[in-house]
């Protein structure tokens, strides 16, 4: 069941360009599930200015599909906007200005997706990218839906998405005790080892793998460079 799961969150990463020159994902809210019942639920998105300069932050929307009575809006810097249409992409004029290292606020970037009363699904594509190099950016993709019977009123499954070289610290990523899996980009378990507040990750090649915790909802995607 867990690998079935884990081969689902690759799948969807794969479709996700998720580390930029500049711009890196801190945490993000990209599968979502509800109640029909429930007002609304909020996908927020954080993310990091990685180069040595400071960066203009700018967003492209796009609600790609939604299921009748299901509505999405979004909020992008100091700006809340109405729900969107399908087909109907936005390009707000503000900018999320970031200093070298600096990352956004929690509240500076997310999706509030609202039921209706309506079962569901909502999928939509965000591309983030530098305002004077557009060529520099990040894709992402939200999955928001809502599903009659499911047990937690609300889901939300955030993931965090980090660039090493060798060393990962578990403790600052949220990990405590117990074991960690390593998985690569094709699904496949690549070893699991005892957890240690610092992961020695040397052994790995350079690419892309998902770090999760057995037994525990915890995964952080990972850019080993």
């Amino acid at each position: 069941m867990k690998r079935a799961f884990i081969l689902l969150l690759i799948l969807f990463f794969m479709g996700n360009a998720l580390f930029s020159k500049s711009i890196e994902i801190v945490s993000g809210e990209f599968l979502v599930s509800t109640t029909p019942n429930i007002d609304e639920v909020k996908a927020h998105c954080v993310f990091k200015n990685v180069s040595n300069q400071t960066i203009e932050v700018k967003l492209y929307i796009n609600l790609v599909q939604v299921s009748e009575g299901l509505d999405v809006s979004f909020c992008w810097g100091p700006i809340c906007y109405p729900p969107m249409s399908v087909n109907s992409p936005r390009e707000p004029l503000d900018v999320i200005k970031l200093e070298p290292g600096e990352s956004s606020g929690e509240n500076e970037f997310y999706l509030t997706f609202s039921p209706n009363g309506y079962s569901g699904e909502a999928i939509v594509e965000a591309v983030l990218f530098v305002a004077n190099n557009p060529e520099d950016s990040l894709h992402l993709t939200f999955r928001l839906s809502s599903v009659l019977g499911i047990v937690d009123l609300s889901f939300r499954q955030s993931f965090k998405c980090i660039s090493v070289e060798n060393i990962l610290d578990l403790e600052q990523s949220g990990f405590k005790n117990g074991s960690i899996d390593i998985y690569s980009i094709n699904g496949t378990l690549v070893q699991s080892v005892a957890f240690s507040s610092k992961l020695d990750l040397s052994f790995l090649p350079r690419g892309i793998y998902l770090i999760s915790q057995r037994n525990k909802k915890r995964f952080v995607l990972l850019n080993k460079f």
